[in-house]
């Protein structure tokens, strides 16, 4: 798998944007719950990032608005987001542990 992450338009089938940050396969992509701008994407390299894809640069990147990282575990094997409250993204792990990131707030 190439690890990237590709967004089309639906009326003509043109990339929209194109996301490379992941370094092992992504393994889940969830559209936010409160806006269809805000990705979340999960993957085996332990990373959850969060994109704005309405966000993109001149070479059509979506802008990256937060990340959290399981440094110990060994990757993210799925994700789902909270429809109340807080919104925070709930994520599987290939170990088996449920883990959950609060997008609201940037890892320290």
């Amino acid at each position: 798998e190439d690890c990237v992450v590709r967004v089309w338009a639906h009326q003509n089938r043109e990339q929209l944007i194109q996301i490379s940050e992941h370094k092992k396969p992504i393994t889940n992509i969830v559209v936010d719950n409160t806006t269809e701008a805000i990705i979340h994407t999960v993957s085996l390299d332990k990373y959850l990032y969060t994109y704005d894809i309405y966000k993109s640069d001149i070479a059509k990147t979506a802008k990256r608005l937060t990340y959290h990282c399981d440094i110990d575990g060994q990757g993210f094997s799925g994700a789902a987001q909270r429809r109340d409250n807080e919104h925070e993204m709930i994520v599987g792990t290939v170990d088996g542990r449920l883990l959950t990131y609060d997008i609201d707030y940037q890892q320290p």
